[in-house]
């Protein structure tokens, strides 16, 4: 295809900008930098860090069903200890 103004040269065609974005395809973006190193921790800090993440999971482990049959226990012990029974509670307030 030629351009009618001038014989022998190429049409170009003008493609919409719509055209040119696919819509399965993320816009490209620029490259970007790696973050830069921080310093490595000090003892101090990988201490604190363990502990923390020692306490988490720790936390994480608890049974609540055993810790409450635990607090049962506990108390019905005293009770015996005591010569109480829950009738005893119950008529104290």
């Amino acid at each position: 295809m030629t351009n009618g103004t001038f014989p022998g040269t190429p049409v170009l065609r003008i493609i919409d900008a719509d055209m040119k974005t696919r819509p399965d395809r993320a816009p490209r973006r620029p490259a970007s930098h790696p973050p830069p190193r921080q310093a490595p921790l000090s003892e101090r800090r990988f201490e604190d860090l363990l502990q923390q993440a020692s306490a988490f999971f720790a936390q994480a482990e608890r049974d609540p069903v055993a810790d409450k049959q635990a607090v049962i226990e506990e108390i019905l012990e005293t009770l015996n200890r005591h010569g109480l029974t829950v009738a005893d509670l119950r008529s104290s307030y």
